[in-house]
């Protein structure tokens, strides 16, 4: 079973840089929604504002999902208890692959090269946008490495998924891998304190290559 990959199924969250959001119902309605609050004298980023819609979404996820589960049978009572368990088993189990682990040790050396670059790099107005992509990116890649790997071994929609959230990891290490190019142009003092960063994402990035790869075969 194969479906079209919705855009927010294959999100980086930088709404700001995507080409996907007119065909995206899940921007067209958080873009609704702030305008509702302007239009009622509310601020969208208030902190209260923003829980308050967190809760909303959340209460009608669990009113589709109670209704779904109602028109196909199954008692919604059990329906959180068995997908909490089979979530959290296949959670270890993705936490312990290597792609994981060579997800943290990327988050590590990212955040020292970060900080290194703080304090002997010149990091300008002009180029502070690579370092907070770099930080941006890197920091979303564990999250997407765990939803991936829970999704392979299952058949239909979440095999699907499992290799759209792939290709956001890809994606996303890619435009590490650029920002950094860029950051060396730039400025190349900094080259010697990304090696090991490129490296490592090079080394994700063949996993990953590998590892659908392996999945399409079986």
């Amino acid at each position: 079973m194969t479906y079209d990959i919705l855009p927010f199924n294959a999100c980086d969250y930088r709404c700001d840089k995507c080409d996907k959001t007119n065909d995206c119902q899940v921007f067209k309605m958080e873009q609704a929604q702030k305008l509702r609050h302007i239009l009622c004298g509310e601020d969208p980023s208030d902190p209260e504002v923003v829980i308050a819609d967190i809760i909303q979404s959340i209460q009608e996820a669990e009113e589709v999902l109670v209704r779904e589960a109602q028109e196909r049978g199954i008692d919604p009572s059990t329906l959180n208890a068995e997908l909490e368990e089979h979530d959290q088993k296949s959670n270890e189990v993705a936490k312990k692959h290597p792609l994981y682990l060579q997800a943290i040790e990327l988050v590590m050396e990212a955040d020292t090269f970060l900080k290194k670059c703080e304090k002997l790099v010149v990091i300008t107005p002009e180029i502070r946008p690579l370092f907070d992509d770099i930080k941006w990116y890197v920091m979303l890649i564990p999250a997407k490495t765990v939803r991936a790997l829970m999704g392979f071994g299952d058949s239909g929609y979440m095999n699907e998924d499992a290799k759209a959230t792939a290709g956001v990891i890809q994606s996303c290490l890619s435009k590490c891998h650029t920002a950094l190019t860029q950051i060396a142009f730039y400025r190349p003092e900094s080259t010697s304190l990304s090696d090991r960063l490129l490296i490592l994402i090079d080394s994700l990035k063949q996993g990953w290559c590998e590892n659908l790869t392996e999945k399409e075969l079986e």
